[in-house]
């Protein structure tokens, strides 16, 4: 797990230790939204006490996924800064939501959307979510597990 950004047009780049437990599975819609209309629906400025919110929500966030407290991340993963705006463009995502956190996962937008991420410590969340999310959803939802690369970048045949 890795965060990055620039500073003074320079890279910055830091890297956090992650619980081996974790399972990490995105679910990808057969629809897209645009990133320009998911940016139109963000407020222009933010209220500080929901920045201050997000702020410590995201070290624990980082906290979490090092210790693999579930219950931890479900908790510091809610968001007051664009979930709630930006899931009003998503269909079924209300849906969805209520269902991963049925099963006792972490749950949030992949970026601007519409993929959704979810993260949990109990295997098979992906046959647990199988077998209802068609049921419950308008649109096919591709469930896709993601692998989790510990050692990062590496030559694998230098020629």
């Amino acid at each position: 797990l890795t965060a990055s950004m620039v500073d003074g047009g320079l890279p910055v780049s830091v890297s956090f230790p992650l619980h081996a437990g974790w399972e990490f599975l995105v679910l990808i819609p057969d629809f897209t939204l645009s990133t320009p209309l998911a940016r139109s629906v963000l407020p222009e400025q933010v209220n500080r006490r929901d920045a201050i919110y997000n702020i410590s929500h995201g070290a624990l966030v980082l906290k979490a996924l090092e210790l693999g407290d579930e219950k931890l991340l479900r908790t510091a993963m809610q968001d007051r800064l664009h979930q709630d705006y930006r899931k009003k463009l998503i269909p079924d995502y209300e849906k969805i939501e209520a269902l991963v956190r049925t099963v006792g996962a972490a749950f949030c937008l992949s970026g601007a959307g519409p993929t959704l991420l979810c993260i949990t410590r109990n295997p098979g969340l992906e046959e647990k979510l199988a077998k209802k999310l068609d049921s419950i959803t308008e649109h096919h939802w591709q469930m896709l597990p993601l692998h989790v690369e510990f050692e990062g970048a590496h030559v694998l045949k230098a020629e």
